[in-house]
């Protein structure tokens, strides 16, 4: 994704920030409503993760035949 060191760790100390808000507001205020909030928070970022090239560099091949027949160059 391009981002530099410092930018990718911030990122993830945001992720962090969230994910403990949540448990927070499980242990303190109603487990309901904290679980509720992680499960989405767990399906964002999984989201993010397989939906973006942050793993790899390699894009998934319905995207390759996509940008393909759209005739769109990924510029780098």
């Amino acid at each position: 994704m391009n981002f530099s060191q410092t930018v990718t760790v911030l990122i993830i100390y945001g992720i962090n920030i969230l994910f403990a808000s949540a448990a927070l507001i499980f242990t303190l205020v109603n487990p309901k409503i904290g679980q509720i909030l992680l499960i989405i928070i767990f399906i964002i970022v999984v989201w993010f993760v397989f939906h973006t090239t942050i793993i790899s560099d390699k894009n998934p091949e319905r995207l390759k035949k996509l940008e393909k027949k759209i005739g769109l160059k990924k510029e780098r």
